[in-house]
């Protein structure tokens, strides 16, 4: 009995070789896409770099304002520029320990601003 399921194995298994080699011979092989997509959605993008930690990412905050973030080689947030709460732009920069150091942005009801920060987060020069 033993040798009749072994002799049954054994035609399955040159059945199987014989059907995936077809397969693969009359499958169509696969082509790269270059598509290109007239419209993307979602909710956020991050880029990547060659080891897969990310180094940016184009995203909305809690409230739902958009922003685009950049970030060092270690992970830490160095740049962004986004839609303020009040729906005015703003560029803001960060050190490594993530204390904000330049901000540029138009001021509610006022011209556009510059602030720029010692490390410990006080405004050195604010124009206007």
């Amino acid at each position: 009995m033993k040798e009749y399921f072994w002799k049954i194995w054994a035609v399955l298994l040159v059945l199987s070789i014989f059907w995936l080699s077809w397969a693969m011979r009359t499958s169509a092989p696969m082509k790269a896409q270059n598509r290109v997509s007239d419209k993307i959605r979602a909710k956020k993008f991050v880029l990547v770099d060659k080891m897969g930690n990310p180094r940016a990412q184009l995203c909305t905050d809690p409230d739902g304002d958009p922003g685009l973030y950049l970030d060092d080689h270690s992970g830490i947030g160095r740049a962004g520029l986004f839609l303020r709460e009040d729906g005015w732009p703003a560029l803001q920069m960060w050190d490594k320990r993530a204390v904000t150091r330049l901000w540029i942005g138009f001021q509610v009801e006022g011209p556009p601003g510059i602030i720029i920060f010692d490390a410990k987060g006080g405004a050195l020069f604010s124009a206007p």
